[in-house]
């Protein structure tokens, strides 16, 4: 078995590029959460996560027939505590994100450091597979394999299906959190102060649904079905509780 073969462990080009692909989608996910990498999404995640607590917190307030004033500072701290939570968890995912996409850069250098002949010949067969022929082909080896920086680059993007050019430092993901946190509970309490538990419900229901029109756009998901299926698992569970509470109380 020649080196190219041992590299590709018996696989075709083919098998061994979904094999690699698989492996840089998991370094760029989450080891903690679900949250999606980005300012707009960790902007948009807070606000729809904090929306959909604080109505909760409000009826329980309304049932307990606490006064109007107690029920926003009570609201405002959950909120603030909250959005902090939030805040530190979205720069805590992108730097676990980084750290695992660091690991699989230094693991790819160290394979074109050692293996040079085998990466050329991975990227002469990985050109082919694009439809690059002949004395092109070649033409396009020879000039990648020249700079190892940009080899680097190019293996992680077509072999691992990993952009070094597309991710978001961690504090920036953070201060997206923030913002959302901060606006949407603003309104929300806002609403609260002046209209009680429904001013405070109609109004997450508004930011809930714009968050998922924003969120479907964002991931290139269809509107309608997203945002139907998040209002109505809202209203399912916010049902729940306020009959529940209607009748235990």
């Amino acid at each position: 078995m020649n080196d190219i073969q041992e590299h590709y462990k018996g696989k075709d080009t083919f098998s061994h590029l979904l094999e690699a692909r698989g492996r840089g989608h998991v370094a760029g996910h989450e080891a903690h959460g679900i949250e999606p990498s980005g300012v707009k999404n960790a902007f948009i995640d807070t606000a729809k996560t904090l929306v959909t607590l604080l109505p909760f917190l409000a009826l329980f307030f309304a049932q307990l027939q606490i006064p109007i004033q107690q029920q926003v500072v009570l609201m405002s701290v959950f909120a603030i505590g909250f959005v902090a939570w939030h805040t530190g968890r979205s720069c805590f995912l992108g730097w676990t994100r980084l750290e695992k996409l660091h690991r699989v850069m230094l693991q790819e250098k160290k394979e074109i450091e050692e293996n040079r002949a085998v990466e050329k010949q991975e990227l002469r067969e990985i050109y082919a597979l694009k439809g690059f022929e002949g004395k092109l082909l070649d033409d396009v080896v020879n000039q990648l394999i020249q700079d190892d920086s940009r080899l680097l680059q190019v293996m992680l993007e077509e072999e691992l299906g990993i952009s070094i050019y597309c991710q978001v430092h961690p504090l920036k993901q953070g201060f997206g959190a923030l913002c959302g946190g901060l606006i949407s509970g603003f309104f929300v309490i806002f609403m609260t102060f002046f209209y009680g538990w429904l001013g405070c419900l109609i109004t997450s229901i508004s930011i809930l649904f714009i968050c998922a029109i924003l969120f479907a756009k964002h991931q290139n998901n269809r509107i309608i079905p997203s945002t139907v299926w998040q209002l109505a698992l809202f209203g399912l569970s916010f049902g729940c509780v306020y009959f529940l509470l209607q009748m235990l109380m």
